[in-house]
């Protein structure tokens, strides 16, 4: 939507065909089917094309041809992609995840299988519903000081803290000046409770300060 809003202020919109391609069944699944149907419209009225269930397999040495798992491929002047995500091997070769693709870790604690050994952010996975937490920096942290409480708490024998509460939100920006603010409560009693709200001015703004507070590490 980023690269809309651009393309309109240069004039030049009308030139360009934006396609999103994902592997997944619809877009934001993880914040629930209204926001992931809020997206759909939002690419529409854009005249951005969605396309639904197209992980990406290959793409050719020239940068310029993308095949999918299901046999189909597309052309473009400008493919751009995210990589395939995946546990580091070195902590596959720990034995820590059991064989499993992600590391299990108890989600009040972020503890492993291995006692007093813990597993934050992208290594691990935390179930919330029909999804699990999503792998993003915000979450990384709250893991991270999460378990610093924990094992504070072992090493002064004092109480357990209160449990991971899988609170986290990230931005979503539909222009250069309007974002908006999606997560919420992954682990609340009864299912996550997750929210996409409004594109705002300020959420912009809320999102810029997050991004400078980030890179100085004050989250």
């Amino acid at each position: 939507m980023i690269i809309n809003w651009w393309a309109r202020n240069k004039g030049i919109r009308k030139d360009l065909d934006i396609s999103v391609y994902i592997p997944e069944p619809g877009p934001l699944g993880v914040a629930g089917k209204e926001a992931s149907m809020r997206v759909r419209n939002a690419l529409d009225q854009r005249g951005i094309e969605l396309v639904t269930g197209a992980g990406v397999t290959e793409v050719s040495a020239n940068g310029r041809e993308a095949s999918f798992a299901d046999g189909s491929m597309t052309t473009a002047d400008i493919i751009a992609t995210i990589p395939v995500h995946k546990m580091p091997d070195i902590v596959a070769a720990s034995g820590v995840s059991n064989s499993k693709p992600w590391v299990p870790v108890n989600k009040a604690t972020l503890e492993t299988s291995t006692s007093n050994v813990f597993a934050i952010g992208d290594v691990n996975v935390v179930p919330s519903g029909d999804f699990a937490i999503p792998k993003a920096g915000v979450f990384a942290a709250g893991q991270g000081t999460k378990v610093g409480e924990v094992i504070a708490s072992r090493v002064n024998e004092s109480g357990e803290p209160e449990p991971y509460d899988g609170v986290g939100y990230c931005f979503m920006a539909y222009s250069g000046g309007r974002s908006a603010t999606v997560g919420g409560e992954f682990l609340a009693e009864g299912g996550p409770q997750t929210i996409l709200s409004e594109p705002t001015v300020s959420g912009m703004k809320s999102k810029d300060r997050f991004e400078r507070d980030w890179r100085n590490f004050r989250i």
